[in-house]
């Protein structure tokens, strides 16, 4: 499955965005892990629906489950997607207001990076077996489709680099285990980073939006490439003491 969406979400138009993620068995019928795909289509339904129908020819299986939605503006779209029938104040993270329900992520370790171009079948079995479908945990395999319109400037136009990048790829893991979070388990820390050996031989670089745990010697250049001494120029013009900062924040 992830070879034949990765194929098809390459060949696709720029209409459609599409993700995929493996989860595991305690998400899936009768206990096994199950694949989801799902995304938002800028086009007509019948031009949907024949994509999926070629995405389903390339699998070569059925989905237990297919669904598509009615057409509407953006901002609907996204809050449908993401708060279902919540209102706006209450999509906001728990904690954060009087009315806040929304989800707050649990302790997690990850392992993300950019990938140019679809995986081979021997290459998607090795992502899926650093993935461990018979883990007892809550963790994932998780791959955005990117290209289109973006891959279309420049290198240097902006500050994102990655012009040559066909999808993040990448895992997570986590426990809501507030003993197993107090002493920092070291296991999760093991499994992200086998995760993310995996993903070297194929990585193009990586997305700071989506970060590693683990911060690597070279995580600017990784980043931000030939772009990092624009951005390390800008920051010192607009924040030259350095008040927003963090761990990999430019120039630090």
């Amino acid at each position: 499955m992830l070879t034949a969406w990765q194929s098809w979400a390459a060949g696709e138009s720029d209409d459609l965005g599409t993700s995929l993620v493996v989860l595991p068995g305690m998400f899936g019928p009768g206990g096994r892990p199950v694949v989801k795909v799902w995304g938002v289509h800028h086009g007509a339904a019948e031009e949907l629906e024949r994509a999926l129908d070629a995405l389903t020819d390339l699998a070569g299986v059925k989905p237990a489950h297919r669904e598509t939605t009615a057409t509407g503006p953006y901002a609907d779209v996204m809050h449908e997607a993401l708060c279902g029938s919540k209102t706006v104040q209450q999509c906001h993270r728990t904690g954060t207001g009087p009315e806040a329900v929304g989800h707050r992520h649990p302790y997690t370790r990850q392992a993300y990076r950019l990938t140019g171009r679809p995986v081979t079948r021997a290459e998607a079995e090795s992502l899926l077996r650093a993935w461990e479908p018979d883990l007892d945990a809550e963790h994932y395999l998780l791959c955005i489709a990117l290209g289109g319109a973006a891959n279309r400037v420049g290198r240097t136009e902006t500050a994102y680099v990655h012009r040559d990048a066909r999808f993040l790829t990448g895992y997570q893991i986590a426990t809501r285990d507030p003993e197993a979070v107090a002493r920092g388990p070291v296991e999760l820390d093991a499994w992200a980073d086998r995760c993310a050996e995996a993903l070297a031989p194929l990585a193009t670089g990586s997305y700071i939006n989506f970060p590693d745990s683990r911060t690597p010697p070279d995580w600017e250049a990784d980043h931000y490439g030939e772009n990092a001494a624009r951005l390390r120029a800008v920051k010192r013009a607009y924040d030259p003491d350095g008040f927003f900062r963090h761990g990999r924040s430019i120039g630090s």
